[in-house]
């Protein structure tokens, strides 16, 4: 049975492992944990603080951090309110987050940045609440602290008042989100439970999440790939997130995490690409190794290409096996050596540097997607390297090419528009299909290719194509 909404969707997975980590974090050079069930409990506290405060069903709030297991905290207990998460990338300009806050009538803040409170004050004359997540907070500000909205919220739920998350329906509008567009900074995208967890079951039929993985999560909470591959997904299946400090280096800390997925933009895979690289070039003997290792995993990697797994030479695969033991494996344990794929959102990767991963046996899934269906609409096949693709659209949604180039979608629900712009007075929806943008081609078995902006991208600094940073 399909979750009602988000919360209903956490709390199956809390019951069924309420004992296995859910999120983890490094802080003062120690890594934390949070179990399922004690996370349920604090997004529990957390929401009861919230409403104590005021904070009431439709409220619009504003969360602008960096990635924390506070940050998911945050947003579950918003909306188990029946209020509506907005978030912001913490990177955005303080003038543009004041434009964000003013537009979507955002009558509360939560953040890990004192600074910001006093950029934002006075933005609009809605927002009443303020919480900082970590520091001191300032009484002139009239900020709270995060742990004082927990105390006040574990003395309600000591008396066992009821949780009101059951009632919110799959209608009610869960997310805002502004892309960062400077053209469109007050254009608020509208998702709801019902949009999010439709993408999500689509996205989990295709993608093999399991309970056993563990993802390090690189890009923001507040970016909607990220939203579905690197937060929701995970927590659907009792998987673990790993979140670290800002200024840490991702690719080394995954050598000590040792995580099994990631969930990456195109120009961050090309950072680990560089990195391993780096290994391969760091001996004249280890690069001609490798180089010799490479152009035999090249021809497996051709194989594969063409659907032909079960026709490799078994000498090839005896090589193979060699060059996994040797060489593949030891440059697989600079990313902790667990990885099973890596998860790419946007613009296709350069055809190199598919090729590179495949042959390290670390498969990388290309995808695309687009913020006003919730998020990913198309994914590569795990069993198949498919490079300069976006692989095939999800279970339900439907791909068609206009005459001049454009890509359209059909989702299977209505999707909810945008925030005081009704959908009549846009031009992105028409009779069901919604305009991407974006120009692309179509193989006769629907693989996407050849995608590409109005404007063209370039495809290792595209983050997604309509991406919220």
């Amino acid at each position: 049975m399909k979750s009602h909404n988000l919360l209903e969707m956490l709390s199956r997975t809390v019951k069924r492992f309420p004992e296995r980590t859910a999120l983890s974090w490094e802080e003062n050079d120690e890594l934390h944990k949070l179990s399922y069930q004690r996370l349920w409990n604090m997004i529990r506290d957390f929401a009861f603080g919230l409403e104590k405060i005021g904070i009431r069903s439709g409220a619009k709030i504003a969360i602008i951090a960096e990635n924390h297991p506070r940050w998911v905290i945050c947003e579950f207990a918003v909306l188990s309110l029946g209020a509506t998460s907005v978030p912001i990338h913490p990177n955005r300009h303080p003038d543009q987050i004041r434009k964000i806050l003013r537009h979507a009538d955002a009558t509360g803040i939560i953040t890990d940045r004192y600074e910001l409170l006093e950029k934002v004050k006075g933005a609009s004359n809605l927002l009443q609440h303020s919480i900082l997540l970590n520091g001191k907070a300032d009484g002139s500000l009239g900020a709270l602290q995060f742990e004082t909205i927990i105390q006040i919220g574990q003395s309600i739920a000591n008396e066992e008042q009821e949780w009101a998350y059951p009632s919110i329906q799959p209608s009610d509008v869960a997310i805002i989100y502004y892309p960062n567009d400077k053209t469109k900074t007050e254009k608020g995208v509208l998702l709801s439970h019902r949009n999010i967890l439709n993408n999500l079951q689509s996205f989990l039929y295709v993608i093999p999440y399991t309970k056993h993985d563990h993802l390090l999560s690189v890009l923001s909470l507040s970016h909607p790939f990220e939203r579905i591959a690197g937060y929701l997904a995970p927590l659907a299946t009792g998987a673990e997130i790993t979140y670290i400090a800002r200024d840490a280096n991702w690719v080394k800390a995954s050598k000590r995490i040792k995580p099994t997925l990631f969930s990456l933009s195109p120009v961050l895979v090309h950072t680990i690409y560089e990195y391993l690289n780096k290994q391969i070039q760091s001996s004249p003997a280890k690069k001609y190794l490798f180089q010799h290792a490479l152009r035999q995993a090249e021809k497996i990697y051709g194989l594969k290409r063409k659907g032909y797994n079960w026709s490799v030479p078994s000498s090839l695969q005896l090589h193979h096996s060699i060059s996994q033991t040797l060489l593949f494996a030891p440059l697989q344990k600079q990313l902790g050596g667990r990885v099973r794929f890596i998860l790419s959102g946007g613009a296709p990767l350069n055809e190199k540097v598919h090729r590179f991963f495949w042959c390290i046996n670390l498969p990388v899934v290309e995808s695309y997607y687009l913020t006003e269906c919730a998020s990913v609409i198309s994914a590569t096949n795990l069993s198949c390297p498919q490079p300069k693709t976006a692989g095939k659209p999800l279970p339900g949604i439907e791909l068609r090419i206009q005459a001049d180039g454009e890509l359209m979608i059909k989702i299977p629900q209505v999707i909810s528009g945008y925030y005081k712009i009704p959908l009549s007075d846009t031009n992105v929806y028409t009779n069901g299909w919604i305009s991407t943008g974006d120009h692309a081609e179509m193989d006769a078995d629907g693989t996407l290719h050849n995608l590409r902006r109005k404007v063209e991208l370039d495809p290792q600094k595209a983050v997604l194509p309509t991406a919220v940073h």
